[in-house]
């Protein structure tokens, strides 16, 4: 059973005078296997106030409130119908990107990550041993397993930045403000991990919002959204409009996407044995580790991350 987690509160009618409270998602009583509500709390208190986060008002022991931040998700400004659009300035989404990346937590030195030895212990102790259901013929534990440590190697090739992250850059999670900014909400995933690899979880996100809507999720037009947010992403960063980023970057970039699909299936396997819960679990992770195959098997992929 999916609950409902978020609530806005009208004190006195108006949007000014109004609160979100949002409580911990939890399944069947129990919570998100991969998520640290004692470190987002450090966080969160932190930002508060801040350009890019409302007022904290108040913790509790299942989640905590603040006041309200007017204006609509990028995720709701896509259109499914004919004709079919973006959400305009959707790109302005990597400048709150880079407010995050830019962010540091008091106590923190960010030399140091447990980013994949967090995954390795998920798919290890919460990743399903067989079927899910009869229908879904997901791959193994093994399978997610050896993947993900054979990347963890491929990684030591690649120079990934170790900052503040948000871990959840979706679409939903950032609501544009009328003075240019970007609000960035939902931080239960934050960590400290890798800035590139935060990205690549926007651009794919980006991609499974958006162009799924209008064509086929291919690599050809996954790639397109890659580059856009890419570039996007490296001016904010550089606070400069004609800034190039580096093809190491990019390429480093492009590797995390790969990285994403797996951490993707370890996630959503961590909730099988949790009853009645309303997602296609194994539908979603066989499409998932087939769209990973699908883009690491990829010629150009190869050439780019593979043989350089």
């Amino acid at each position: 059973m999916q609950p409902i987690w978020l609530y806005h509160v009208k004190l006195e009618g108006k949007v000014e005078d109004s609160v979100v409270v949002r409580c911990s998602k939890l399944w069947r009583g129990r919570k998100a296997p991969h998520v640290n509500h004692e470190f987002e709390a450090r966080v969160l208190k932190e930002i508060s106030g801040s350009d890019f986060f409302s007022e904290l008002l108040a913790f509790f022991q299942t989640g905590y409130c603040y006041k309200f931040m007017e204006g609509q998700t990028y995720r709701n400004m896509i259109t499914d119908t004919e004709p079919w659009t973006r959400p305009p300035h959707d790109l302005g989404m990597t400048k709150g990107l880079v407010k995050v990346h830019n962010f540091r937590l008091k106590g923190e030195s960010y030399e140091t990550t447990d980013f994949f030895d967090r995954y390795l212990e998920l798919i290890e102790t919460k990743y399903p041993n067989g079927y899910i259901c009869e229908a879904d013929d997901i791959p193994t534990k093994e399978v997610i397993l050896n993947e993900l440590k054979d990347l963890i190697e491929l990684s030591k090739k690649f120079p990934m930045e170790i900052v503040h992250c948000h871990g959840d850059p979706h679409p939903g999670n950032f609501i544009p403000k009328t003075n240019g900014d970007v609000y960035v909400i939902d931080w239960e995933n934050t960590h400290i991990g890798y800035r590139e690899y935060d990205l690549a979880y926007m651009c794919q996100t980006i991609h499974l919002y958006v162009n799924r809507i209008k064509e086929e999720v291919t690599y050809e037009n996954s790639m397109a959204i890659y580059e856009e947010y890419i570039t996007a992403y490296w001016r904010a960063w550089k606070d400069s409009s004609d800034a190039v980023p580096p093809k190491e970057f990019i390429r480093t970039v492009k590797f995390c996407g790969l990285v994403y699909h797996i951490i993707l299936c370890a996630m959503v396997g961590s909730f099988h044995d949790i009853q009645d819960f309303d997602w296609p679990l194994g539908k979603t992770i066989r499409e998932t580790y087939e769209r990973y195959l699908q883009f690491k098997n990829h010629p150009e992929l190869q050439k780019e991350i593979f043989d350089s």
